[in-house]
Protein backbone atom coordinates (compact mmCIF):
# COMPACT_ATOMS: atom_id res chain seq x y z
CA UNK A 1 0.00 0.00 0.00
CA UNK A 2 1.13 3.74 -0.62
CA UNK A 3 2.02 5.60 2.23
CA UNK A 4 -1.49 7.10 3.10
CA UNK A 5 -1.94 4.05 5.04
CA UNK A 6 1.34 4.89 6.64
CA UNK A 7 0.56 8.38 7.03
CA UNK A 8 -3.06 7.49 9.32
CA UNK A 9 -1.76 4.59 11.34
CA UNK A 10 1.11 7.71 12.04
CA UNK A 11 -1.73 10.33 12.59
CA UNK A 12 -4.14 7.80 14.56
CA UNK A 13 -1.35 6.50 16.61
CA UNK A 14 0.46 9.74 17.17
CA UNK A 15 -3.27 10.93 18.41
CA UNK A 16 -2.81 8.42 21.05
CA UNK A 17 0.28 8.84 22.34
CA UNK A 18 -0.57 12.28 22.39
CA UNK A 19 -4.10 11.42 24.71
CA UNK A 20 -1.67 9.68 27.25
CA UNK A 21 0.88 11.95 27.01
CA UNK A 22 2.37 12.72 30.97
CA UNK A 23 0.99 8.94 31.66
CA UNK A 24 3.74 5.79 32.32
CA UNK A 25 2.78 2.53 31.66
CA UNK A 26 3.66 -0.63 29.92
CA UNK A 27 0.65 -0.50 27.97
CA UNK A 28 0.66 2.74 26.35
CA UNK A 29 3.16 1.70 23.62
CA UNK A 30 0.95 -1.31 22.85
CA UNK A 31 -2.63 0.80 23.01
CA UNK A 32 -0.71 3.28 20.26
CA UNK A 33 0.61 0.02 18.05
CA UNK A 34 -3.02 -1.16 17.59
CA UNK A 35 -4.53 2.15 17.28
CA UNK A 36 -1.99 2.52 14.51
CA UNK A 37 -2.67 -0.80 12.82
CA UNK A 38 -6.24 -0.11 12.96
CA UNK A 39 -6.19 3.33 11.79
CA UNK A 40 -4.33 2.23 8.36
CA UNK A 41 -6.85 -0.87 8.08
CA UNK A 42 -9.76 1.30 8.11
CA UNK A 43 -8.21 4.22 5.83
CA UNK A 44 -7.01 0.99 3.42
CA UNK A 45 -11.23 0.16 3.36
CA UNK A 46 -11.64 2.78 1.22
CA UNK A 47 -9.92 2.21 -2.07
CA UNK A 48 -11.07 -1.44 -1.31
CA UNK A 49 -14.68 -0.77 -1.18
CA UNK A 50 -14.36 1.30 -4.35
CA UNK A 51 -12.83 -1.43 -6.32
CA UNK A 52 -15.07 -3.89 -4.93
CA UNK A 53 -18.06 -2.29 -6.05
CA UNK A 54 -17.54 0.30 -8.09
CA UNK A 55 -14.48 -1.10 -9.86
CA UNK A 56 -12.11 1.37 -9.92
CA UNK A 57 -8.33 1.14 -9.63
CA UNK A 58 -6.93 1.15 -6.34
CA UNK A 59 -3.78 2.45 -7.47
CA UNK A 60 -4.99 5.26 -8.54
CA UNK A 61 -7.49 5.94 -5.58
CA UNK A 62 -4.80 5.11 -3.06
CA UNK A 63 -2.18 7.73 -4.41
CA UNK A 64 -4.76 10.40 -4.46
CA UNK A 65 -5.52 9.63 -0.93
CA UNK A 66 -1.96 10.38 -0.40
CA UNK A 67 -2.66 13.83 -0.74
CA UNK A 68 -5.63 13.91 1.53
CA UNK A 69 -4.09 12.39 4.55
CA UNK A 70 -1.15 14.83 3.83
CA UNK A 71 -3.57 17.57 4.19
CA UNK A 72 -5.40 16.13 7.05
CA UNK A 73 -1.55 15.96 9.21
CA UNK A 74 -1.17 19.64 8.06
CA UNK A 75 -4.55 20.49 9.54
CA UNK A 76 -4.05 18.29 12.90
CA UNK A 77 0.23 19.56 13.55
CA UNK A 78 -0.78 23.23 12.78
CA UNK A 79 -3.98 23.27 14.79
CA UNK A 80 -5.47 21.20 17.49
CA UNK A 81 -2.44 18.83 18.00
CA UNK A 82 -0.11 22.01 17.57
CA UNK A 83 3.05 22.25 20.73
CA UNK A 84 1.62 25.12 22.75
CA UNK A 85 5.20 25.41 23.53
CA UNK A 86 6.32 25.06 20.12
CA UNK A 87 6.72 28.68 18.85
CA UNK A 88 4.07 27.53 16.11
CA UNK A 89 6.18 25.60 14.63
CA UNK A 90 4.02 22.70 12.84
CA UNK A 91 4.45 20.13 14.66
CA UNK A 92 3.16 18.13 18.11
CA UNK A 93 4.61 17.62 21.45
CA UNK A 94 7.27 15.40 22.03
CA UNK A 95 5.87 11.77 22.76
CA UNK A 96 6.52 10.79 26.47
CA UNK A 97 8.86 8.14 26.96
CA UNK A 98 6.21 5.34 27.85
CA UNK A 99 4.92 6.05 24.70
CA UNK A 100 8.14 5.76 22.18
CA UNK A 101 10.20 2.43 20.80
CA UNK A 102 13.25 1.30 22.83
CA UNK A 103 16.36 2.43 20.88
CA UNK A 104 18.40 -1.01 20.45
CA UNK A 105 22.37 1.03 19.85
CA UNK A 106 23.41 4.40 21.36
CA UNK A 107 23.88 6.54 18.75
CA UNK A 108 21.73 4.43 16.38
CA UNK A 109 18.64 4.84 14.99
CA UNK A 110 17.22 1.19 15.08
CA UNK A 111 14.77 0.15 17.57
CA UNK A 112 12.28 -2.37 19.09
CA UNK A 113 10.27 -1.99 15.70
CA UNK A 114 12.84 -4.12 13.60
CA UNK A 115 11.20 -6.82 15.91
CA UNK A 116 7.71 -5.60 14.80
CA UNK A 117 8.94 -5.93 11.49
CA UNK A 118 10.33 -9.45 11.91
CA UNK A 119 6.87 -10.79 13.13
CA UNK A 120 5.03 -9.25 10.37
CA UNK A 121 6.89 -10.76 7.70
CA UNK A 122 7.16 -14.48 9.52
CA UNK A 123 3.25 -13.75 9.70
CA UNK A 124 3.16 -13.22 6.35
CA UNK A 125 4.73 -15.89 4.67
CA UNK A 126 2.88 -18.71 7.09
CA UNK A 127 -0.26 -17.52 6.19
CA UNK A 128 0.82 -16.98 2.25
CA UNK A 129 2.64 -20.72 2.10
CA UNK A 130 1.09 -22.69 4.90
CA UNK A 131 -2.04 -21.67 5.02
CA UNK A 132 -5.50 -22.52 2.94
CA UNK A 133 -6.76 -18.15 3.47
CA UNK A 134 -3.09 -17.72 1.97
CA UNK A 135 -4.09 -20.13 -1.30
CA UNK A 136 -7.13 -18.46 -1.71
CA UNK A 137 -5.48 -14.88 -1.61
CA UNK A 138 -2.94 -16.09 -4.88
CA UNK A 139 -5.70 -17.28 -6.24
CA UNK A 140 -7.97 -13.95 -5.75
CA UNK A 141 -5.04 -12.28 -6.65
CA UNK A 142 -4.02 -14.13 -9.99
CA UNK A 143 -7.65 -13.79 -11.60
CA UNK A 144 -10.61 -13.22 -10.08
CA UNK A 145 -12.67 -15.49 -12.53
CA UNK A 146 -10.81 -18.43 -11.87
CA UNK A 147 -11.15 -17.97 -8.18
CA UNK A 148 -15.53 -17.28 -8.79
CA UNK A 149 -14.81 -20.99 -10.63
CA UNK A 150 -12.96 -22.90 -7.67
CA UNK A 151 -15.65 -21.19 -5.14
CA UNK A 152 -13.41 -18.24 -3.44
CA UNK A 153 -14.77 -14.97 -2.92
CA UNK A 154 -12.98 -13.01 -4.93
CA UNK A 155 -14.40 -9.67 -3.56
CA UNK A 156 -13.90 -10.92 0.01
CA UNK A 157 -10.59 -11.79 -0.88
CA UNK A 158 -9.61 -8.09 -2.41
CA UNK A 159 -11.38 -6.78 1.09
CA UNK A 160 -9.13 -9.04 3.75
CA UNK A 161 -5.92 -8.30 1.82
CA UNK A 162 -6.62 -4.25 2.00
CA UNK A 163 -7.33 -4.59 5.62
CA UNK A 164 -4.18 -6.45 5.64
CA UNK A 165 -2.39 -4.60 4.16
CA UNK A 166 -3.78 -1.18 5.45
CA UNK A 167 -2.85 -2.63 9.03
CA UNK A 168 0.80 -3.43 8.22
CA UNK A 169 1.09 0.14 6.59
CA UNK A 170 -0.08 1.54 9.70
CA UNK A 171 2.52 -0.16 11.89
CA UNK A 172 4.88 1.22 9.72
CA UNK A 173 4.00 4.37 10.51
CA UNK A 174 3.52 3.88 14.30
CA UNK A 175 6.89 2.43 14.33
CA UNK A 176 8.20 6.35 12.30
CA UNK A 177 6.75 7.95 14.66
CA UNK A 178 7.29 6.56 17.63
CA UNK A 179 11.30 5.51 17.36
CA UNK A 180 13.73 8.39 17.05
CA UNK A 181 11.08 11.24 15.46
CA UNK A 182 9.06 10.74 18.95
CA UNK A 183 6.51 13.59 17.53
CA UNK A 184 4.27 14.30 14.43
CA UNK A 185 5.14 16.97 12.06
CA UNK A 186 4.64 17.44 8.21
CA UNK A 187 7.33 14.84 6.77
CA UNK A 188 6.96 11.99 9.07
CA UNK A 189 7.36 10.00 5.70
CA UNK A 190 10.03 10.66 2.86
CA UNK A 191 7.84 8.51 0.10
CA UNK A 192 8.69 4.95 1.45
CA UNK A 193 5.19 4.21 0.82
CA UNK A 194 6.22 4.64 -3.04
CA UNK A 195 9.62 2.89 -2.73
CA UNK A 196 8.11 -0.21 -1.02
CA UNK A 197 6.35 -0.40 -4.39
CA UNK A 198 9.28 -1.04 -5.71
CA UNK A 199 10.84 -3.03 -2.74
CA UNK A 200 7.82 -5.51 -3.42
CA UNK A 201 8.69 -5.74 -6.84
CA UNK A 202 12.22 -6.33 -6.35
CA UNK A 203 11.54 -8.95 -3.49
CA UNK A 204 9.77 -11.20 -6.23
CA UNK A 205 6.68 -9.84 -4.03
CA UNK A 206 7.82 -12.78 -1.27
CA UNK A 207 8.07 -11.74 2.24
CA UNK A 208 11.33 -12.90 2.77
CA UNK A 209 12.73 -11.53 -0.32
CA UNK A 210 11.03 -8.40 0.81
CA UNK A 211 13.48 -8.06 3.40
CA UNK A 212 17.22 -8.30 1.53
CA UNK A 213 15.12 -5.87 -1.19
CA UNK A 214 14.34 -3.44 1.27
CA UNK A 215 18.70 -3.42 2.31
CA UNK A 216 19.45 -2.97 -1.23
CA UNK A 217 16.72 -0.39 -1.93
CA UNK A 218 18.08 1.38 1.73
CA UNK A 219 21.63 1.37 0.25
CA UNK A 220 20.11 4.22 -2.42
CA UNK A 221 18.70 6.26 0.39
CA UNK A 222 22.47 6.00 1.72
CA UNK A 223 24.22 6.44 -0.50
CA UNK A 224 22.55 9.20 -1.99
CA UNK A 225 22.76 11.14 1.12
CA UNK A 226 26.50 10.39 1.16
CA UNK A 227 26.86 11.96 -2.64
CA UNK A 228 24.98 14.79 -1.81
CA UNK A 229 27.56 15.59 1.47
CA UNK A 230 30.24 14.41 -0.43
CA UNK A 231 30.19 15.50 -3.61
CA UNK A 232 27.72 17.85 -3.81
CA UNK A 233 24.63 15.79 -6.28
CA UNK A 234 21.46 16.16 -6.01
CA UNK A 235 19.42 14.21 -3.48
CA UNK A 236 16.85 12.74 -5.87
CA UNK A 237 19.96 10.73 -7.43
CA UNK A 238 18.77 7.79 -5.38
CA UNK A 239 15.33 8.13 -6.62
CA UNK A 240 16.99 7.93 -9.88
CA UNK A 241 18.87 4.65 -8.93
CA UNK A 242 15.31 3.60 -7.89
CA UNK A 243 13.38 4.22 -10.97
CA UNK A 244 16.33 2.12 -12.76
CA UNK A 245 15.91 -0.85 -10.53
CA UNK A 246 12.22 -0.94 -10.92
CA UNK A 247 12.58 -0.27 -15.14
CA UNK A 248 15.13 -3.00 -15.78
CA UNK A 249 13.54 -5.28 -13.25
CA UNK A 250 10.43 -4.78 -15.22
CA UNK A 251 11.95 -5.14 -18.52
CA UNK A 252 13.94 -8.37 -16.98
CA UNK A 253 10.26 -9.92 -16.72
CA UNK A 254 9.20 -9.06 -19.65
CA UNK A 255 11.75 -10.66 -21.77
CA UNK A 256 11.86 -14.00 -19.62
CA UNK A 257 8.35 -14.61 -19.93
CA UNK A 258 6.95 -13.21 -23.23
CA UNK A 259 8.50 -13.98 -26.42
CA UNK A 260 9.21 -10.66 -29.20
CA UNK A 261 8.33 -11.98 -32.60
CA UNK A 262 8.51 -9.50 -35.84
CA UNK A 263 5.80 -10.28 -37.57
CA UNK A 264 6.50 -8.99 -41.83
CA UNK A 265 4.08 -8.07 -43.73
CA UNK A 266 2.22 -10.66 -46.52
CA UNK A 267 2.48 -10.21 -50.17
CA UNK A 268 -1.13 -9.23 -50.23
CA UNK A 269 -0.30 -6.44 -47.78
CA UNK A 270 1.95 -4.56 -50.06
Amino acid sequence: MPKDNSFLGGIVGGGVALLFYGHDGFYVLPIIILSGAIGGMMFAMIPAILKTYLNTNEILVSLMLVYVAKLLLDYLVVGPWSNPEGFNFPETRQFSESARMPILFDGLRIHAGIFITLITVFLSWLILYKTYLGFQIKVSGLSLKTAKYAGYKGKTMIIIVFMISGACAGLAGVGEITGPIGQLHRNISPDYGFTAIIVAFLGRLNPVGIIFASLIVALTYLGAETAQIFLQVPKYTGQVFQGMILFFLLGSDYLLFFKIKFLGLKKNEL
